[in-house]
């Protein structure tokens, strides 16, 4: 077994590109897509994608890496011939995860809602804010 470092900060999922033999990973707390060739783990490209970079889904073809910026509210799109950053789109309040139909192209974003302010402990819970926004889906057609 080995380790090797992802190249950013708060390494949370990776993606495994077979095609190109590298490893797409989503560094929460740099906000970065990093690729790192998987053989050696050698840093390849950080690509900026917004804050809080989370989830990470190819498209069928591998052509493309939906990255899911929870902080930001957005999904990039990276192509992962030139790593660069194709388009970024606003969903919903926190992105998480990305899911694509191989069929149509479509990707569909979770979108978790914007939680209330932790209680002081021996206070009662406060309720989430009003948010349209979270607790929902998006659909992007790349």
């Amino acid at each position: 077994m080995r380790r090797f470092a992802s190249g950013g900060e708060g390494l949370i999922n990776v993606e495994y590109h077979a095609a190109s033999g590298r490893l797409f990973c989503a560094n929460q707390k740099s906000g970065q897509l990093t690729v790192l060739d998987a053989a050696s783990g050698t840093l390849v490209k950080a690509v900026e994608t917004g804050a809080g970079a989370l989830g990470i889904t190819l498209s069928p073809d591998g052509a493309l890496a939906y990255v899911a910026n929870r902080g930001a509210g957005t999904v990039s799109l990276v192509e992962t011939g030139s790593l660069t950053v194709r388009a970024s789109l606003e969903t919903g309040t926190h992105p998480n995860t990305v899911a694509v139909d191989p069929r149509s192209g479509l990707a569909y974003v979770s979108n978790k809602a914007k939680a209330g302010p932790r209680p002081a402990p021996g206070q009662a819970p406060v309720p989430p804010p009003e948010d349209p926004r979270g607790d929902t889906v998006s659909l992007i057609r790349a």
